[in-house]
């Protein structure tokens, strides 16, 4: 019997999170399954972002933004190699906090935005690609407990202010 409720286990924890483009030396900040809503059922779109870090002691040395699949990443980033990535945070009122990371490549922008709370319009977590100030691409994630937990955490608690990588 135990060993049926294992199974059951890990095969539910297959589905319900998505798995890391982060090496295994690394440490995966958080990592998502991306894809869109549709009446509010979230269809995959077959890609991950991931968010992996050289450790998860304070001051990091590195943060790398990964887009893609298992097969092939198709962008990376990483600071403070790349540049800085921007961040804030909005307590859009007592019951809810928007969190952003913004990856800024020129005239193309990456912004992760976190609504975490009862005041939010948006779903959980969503990754934004604007070119010159024009909107070209929004996906969704669905793993926002890992995400929540990345800008409580990290930014929130102000694990990064003591890192080179955010500004």
């Amino acid at each position: 019997m135990k060993k049926i409720i294992l199974l059951s286990l890990l095969i539910n924890s297959q589905f319900s999170y998505a798995q890391s483009l982060c090496e295994p030396a690394e440490k995966t900040l958080f990592s998502a399954n991306m894809g869109k809503l549709k009446e509010d059922n979230f269809i995959k779109n077959g890609k991950i972002l991931s968010l992996c870090a050289d450790s998860n002691k304070v001051p990091l040395t590195y943060l790398t933004y990964k887009y893609g699949s298992k097969d092939k990443i198709e962008l990376q980033i990483t600071a403070p190699k790349d540049g800085k990535f921007s961040y804030t945070v909005d307590r859009n009122s007592p019951r809810g906090v928007d969190y952003s990371l913004a990856i800024n490549r020129g005239k193309i922008i990456y912004q992760i935005d976190a609504c975490h709370g009862m005041t939010c319009n948006q779903y959980g977590t969503v990754l934004t690609v604007t070119q010159s100030g024009k909107k070209i691409a929004e996906i969704v994630a669905d793993n926002v407990d890992q995400v929540d937990e990345f800008f409580g955490e990290f930014i929130k608690e102000g694990k990064h202010k003591s890192s080179n990588i955010l500004k």
